[in-house]
């Protein structure tokens, strides 16, 4: 009998696992359905797939006991939002802000690989792989869950984190409210002929938001000129700029981008992942909670969407322990009515707030009406200029909710 299951080991669940085991006297099982990797990811190579922390993920991430200085990682002191073919630009510089860093890059492989060798190292943390959720009975006092290995587990507590189209959800008739953007978002690395300076870029173009994240490779020069791209465009012009050449794609890219960082000399390997807004209105069920992308799926036009899962898992330790205190007299169930509602209480607001501040910043900057054009330019150049209106933007972009 375990305390918590969570099904999905991505670097939410693996997460939610090492803030549990660590800070929490409960048994927890992890389920992940990929074999495990033969490699560790030691530090973030040309190829790395990256995330951007916010710096309240950061000090979030160290509250719970992440060390990110055994990851490599970039700073980004610096953010640049423009609207390609406008003048309307916000500059954002750490230094103005009193911080050393407005968030930080790490690549994901990187991170999640140094929470799984954490948590092989607690006693209370189980980790079946692969491994997932094929059937679950539902009881009064706890969830019985088939594993697609054969076992069967029970829990007080069942924790879904395996992403936005999940099957686990599905079995206990989670449903999903889906916003199809008719988006497809490019991902790749990409080398420039000028250092990046630890500045991180949101492009505003016609074809689609366009973000480029500061990244590090090696302890070379080289690694000021890595930058990590996420371009998201319709999915015809996504089906074009996948067939055509590097050269030719990096000639694009340029197009969109501009020269602020000279010539584009280079990339890697191009992925591509069609965009959606997922949400999950019920995220809370009897002994069952969905947190990170199973929760919410947003697009990746503001980087939010790690940083609202992450304080998924913050949030429910908070719930835990103030739940504990109010059950001193009895033993506590994690994975009780008052547990899940108080979770469903505390998460609302946020959750709320950033899937409509995302989705209302795409719809705004993907729109080519004239007068909304004209009046995101004003936005952004009275964003500039004033302190107030300067310090909400840098709050929701360092993931401040207080």
């Amino acid at each position: 009998m375990f305390d918590v299951v969570i099904s999905g080991g991505g670097v939410v669940g693996c997460l939610a696992a090492f803030a549990l085991a660590k800070h929490c006297d409960l048994k927890v099982c992890l389920l992940e359905a990929s074999a495990a990797q033969t490699n560790d990811a030691k530090h973030a190579g040309f190829d790395a797939k990256v995330i951007a922390l916010a710096a309240n993920t950061l000090n979030v991430l160290a509250s719970l006991g992440v060390d990110l200085n055994e990851i490599v990682h970039e700073p980004i002191k610096h953010i640049h939002v423009s609207d390609r073919g406008h003048i309307g630009q916000v500059r954002l510089n750490a230094k103005d802000l009193g911080l050393e860093a407005l968030g930080k890059v790490v690549a994901i492989d990187a991170l999640g690989q140094y929470l799984l060798n954490s948590l092989e190292k607690f006693d209370n943390v189980t980790i079946l792989r692969p491994a997932k959720v094929i059937n679950i009975t539902q009881e009064q006092s706890y969830n019985l869950l088939s594993i697609s290995d054969g076992q069967t587990v029970k829990c007080n507590l069942l924790l879904i984190s395996d992403g936005g189209k999940s099957i686990t959800a599905e079995l206990v008739n989670i449903k999903r409210e889906v916003t199809d953007y008719q988006q497809v978002a490019i991902i790749s690395n990409i080398q420039t002929q000028l250092p990046h300076n630890n500045t991180a870029f949101e492009r505003f173009t016609q074809a689609g938001p366009l973000a480029l994240l500061p990244m590090q490779a090696s302890g070379d020069e080289a690694n000021e000129r890595l930058m990590s791209i996420v371009w998201c465009v319709n999915k015809e012009s996504a089906d074009e700029l996948m067939a055509i050449s590097d050269n030719d794609f990096l000639r694009q890219l340029q197009l969109a981008f501009s020269f602020k960082l000279g010539n584009m000399l280079r990339c890697t390997n191009r992925y591509t992942y069609p965009l959606s807004l997922v949400r999950v209105e019920d995220f809370c069920r009897h002994r069952v909670i969905c947190i990170g992308n199973a929760a919410q799926t947003l697009h990746p036009i503001a980087g939010q969407g790690f940083n609202l899962g992450l304080r998924d898992v913050a949030s429910l330790l908070d719930v835990f322990a103030e739940q504990k205190n109010k059950d001193v007299l009895s033993s506590f169930d994690c994975g009780s009515f008052a547990v899940t509602q108080a979770y469903l209480q505390a998460r609302n607001a946020d959750k709320n707030a950033t899937i409509l501040a995302t989705d209302g910043l795409l719809r705004i900057f993907s729109n080519a009406y004239s007068p909304m054009v004209t009046a995101r330019n004003i936005g952004l150049l009275a964003m500039n200029k004033l302190p107030k209106l300067k310090q909400i933007f840098a709050d929701f972009a360092m993931g401040n909710r207080d």
